[in-house]
């Protein structure tokens, strides 16, 4: 799965012309069902993410209470054609000393994404990233994956606006697996996931956009709860099968979706005063 819908929220509910060019290509069907928009991020800046955790120096305290180890690995679920992935590496990269060394993975289900993102890696950082088509909700190929990286384990793992087209595909029980198996990647006690839900309304958009371009629904669109899914979120990953029992939210980026992290580390080390999600806007 990919990151997320082609336009603002605010427009969510109308087709753009360059949408209504391309509705009837497999790509764009696709997109459709699936989140793998292509040229995402000509309407969604990556920069918009990294720039709620910039300021707090985020990177440098999480390293310093994973025991500053000596490489720093993340990995990037629904990486699109990469460009945040790599924004989030330049922000660890500037972060951290320069001796520690930063390891990046990103994964996503369309392999024409997975191209463009290689495309983007410089010849002197191909050592160090990893892009790789992978179904993130398939148990087996996300294990396969896990097993082809061991021995690394991830320092953070990110999920950016994926989670509504896991959960309109799969359902609730199929997004607590996807999260568990997301977690999985992480490091014992100190690996930290963050997070970036779609809220209620994008699950109302998303609708309305198949039923105006006659694409088929998702199995589970109308069956999951869309009311509180932060809350839902926040339980999965409470859960105990993961058992992520601290979450804060470092706000809202510009299209009015919450960052949330979920970790089992003192509430210290982010240095601000914690917090907890907004309640969700009524639909």
């Amino acid at each position: 799965m990919s990151t997320a819908e082609p336009t603002t929220d605010s427009v969510e509910t109308t087709t753009t012309s360059a949408e209504n060019d391309a509705s009837n290509s497999i790509i764009n069907q696709t997109a459709h069902l699936l989140g793998n928009y292509h040229k995402y991020y000509t309407f969604h800046s990556a920069k918009c993410r990294v720039e709620l955790l910039q300021g707090r120096q985020f990177f440098r305290s999480l390293w310093e209470a994973q025991s500053s180890p000596s490489t720093f690995c993340f990995l990037d679920i629904g990486c699109n054609e990469g460009d945040l992935t790599l924004e989030l590496y330049e922000a660890i990269k500037n972060e951290l000393p320069s001796s520690v060394q930063v390891r990046l993975y990103g994964i996503d289900i369309d392999p024409v994404l997975i191209e463009l993102a290689n495309s983007k890696v410089r010849e002197q950082d191909k050592a160090f990233m990893t892009f790789q088509t992978v179904n993130a909700a398939d148990k087996v190929q996300i294990t396969q994956f896990r097993d082809s990286i061991t021995p690394y384990q991830m320092s953070l793992v990110t999920v950016f606006s994926t989670t509504m087209w896991i959960h309109i595909n799969h359902g609730d029980d199929g997004l607590q697996l996807f999260l568990h198996e997301a977690y999985q990647f992480c490091l014992p006690t100190t690996g930290v996931m963050l997070i970036e839900p779609q809220p209620g309304r994008c699950y109302t958009n998303a609708a309305k956009r198949l039923r105006k371009l006659g694409l088929d629904k998702p199995p589970y669109l109308h069956c999951v709860d869309k009311t509180k899914v932060h809350e839902t979120i926040t339980k999965m990953m409470q859960h105990e099968s993961i058992q992520m029992k601290n979450v804060y939210c470092f706000g809202e980026e510009d299209w009015g979706r919450a960052l949330l992290l979920f970790h089992n580390l003192d509430e210290s080390f982010l240095k601000v005063a914690p917090q907890t999600p907004a309640a969700e806007k009524e639909l």
